[in-house]
């Protein structure tokens, strides 16, 4: 059994006992596997920063919804307030033409993260028009 058939089977098995369904990939595996998954009618895609997210909308886009993040460590904990404005204005316009995008920072936030870039990351997304 490959790799794909093997992950197909599982997401079976995961839509049977699930009521939302979220895949999140790393960015080699993404491309190689989201229309396999697909075909599992999964509610969302998460993808990790390092995914080319131009190259994701354009998968994506119409199809299924994608919550997406930015650099937790390079940009949130260890960059400055301006670098987090920065990444999270450019990640949400690639996705602004698309009501299927969630925001979020994934699940490993270091406890180092400063405040004062969690709070730039909120009010840029807030503020986004």
């Amino acid at each position: 059994m490959n790799q794909a058939q093997l992950l197909a089977g599982l997401s079976n098995q995961i839509k049977e006992i699930s009521f939302g369904m979220t895949f999140k990939f790393d960015a080699p595996t993404f491309f190689e596997l989201y229309r396999i998954w697909l075909r599992q009618n999964p509610d969302a895609f998460e993808i990790e920063y390092k995914t080319d997210m131009n190259q994701a909308f354009e998968v994506l886009k119409n199809v299924a919804t994608f919550t997406g993040n930015i650099d937790l460590s390079g940009v949130l904990a260890l960059g400055t307030p301006v670098l987090v404005r920065h990444k999270t204005t450019e990640l949400l316009n690639v996705f602004s033409r698309t009501n299927r995008f969630i925001l979020n920072l994934d699940c490993a936030l270091p406890a180092s993260t400063p405040e004062a870039n969690l709070k730039a990351y909120v009010e840029t997304a807030r503020n986004y028009r």
